[in-house]
């Protein structure tokens, strides 16, 4: 076989394996996130509760622990109406960031972007925030709260409180305890 022929059967055989190794990954894809962090939470927590989430051992979360970080999360699902996800301001930073139920962070914001006490967050589809925005135009003690449209019906609220001492570590597992994720009632004022 001649030397240009040699080149192009090599050429061919690189392709057909690349081919092979994309097709093997492609279908491998969907069932790859086995253990995602939605998934995670579920067996944490149930819809609409919030739960601290261990940051040492074995299951602390994330995966790289670091001892001045807490963190607390819930479950978020908003079949049947919005949800609003909140926290109180505290003496400690924190951040809170929405995400669904692949991950993709729809939504991240700090402690700074609260206008009063708290920071407010609504989250749902496209209809249920149109809604919601609808009869918060029939009151007068409207909230100042951010708006999340989510795709699709199911995600999650990751909130991280940092404790700059040891000292404010307990001030910071308290900012935690305290994020709320709740059903928005249909028809509730």
């Amino acid at each position: 076989m001649s030397f240009s022929g040699r080149v192009i059967l090599s050429t061919l055989i690189g392709l057909v394996i690349a081919g092979l190794v994309h097709i093997i990954f492609i279908l491998y894809v969907p069932h790859a996130p086995q253990n995602s962090a939605y998934q995670r939470l579920q067996a944490l927590t149930r819809n609409g509760e919030s739960v601290v989430l261990p940051n040492t051992g074995a299951n602390s979360w994330p995966r790289q622990q670091d001892p001045y970080v807490t963190l607390s999360a819930c479950l978020l699902n908003t079949r049947e109406s919005a949800m609003l996800v909140s926290f109180p301001k505290s003496n400690v930073f924190q951040s809170l960031s929405i995400h669904d139920r692949q991950g993709r962070v729809l939504l991240s914001a700090t402690d700074r972007a609260a206008t009063g006490e708290s920071l407010d967050i609504v989250v749902g589809t496209a209809t249920q925030i149109a809604d919601f925005l609808k009869k918060q135009g029939e009151r007068e003690d409207t909230l100042q709260e951010l708006h999340v449209i989510m795709e699709e019906n199911t995600g999650f609220a990751v909130l991280r409180t940092l404790s700059p001492l040891a000292s404010t570590a307990g001030l910071a597992r308290e900012a935690a305890e305290k994020l709320s994720c709740k059903p928005l009632k249909q028809g509730a004022d």
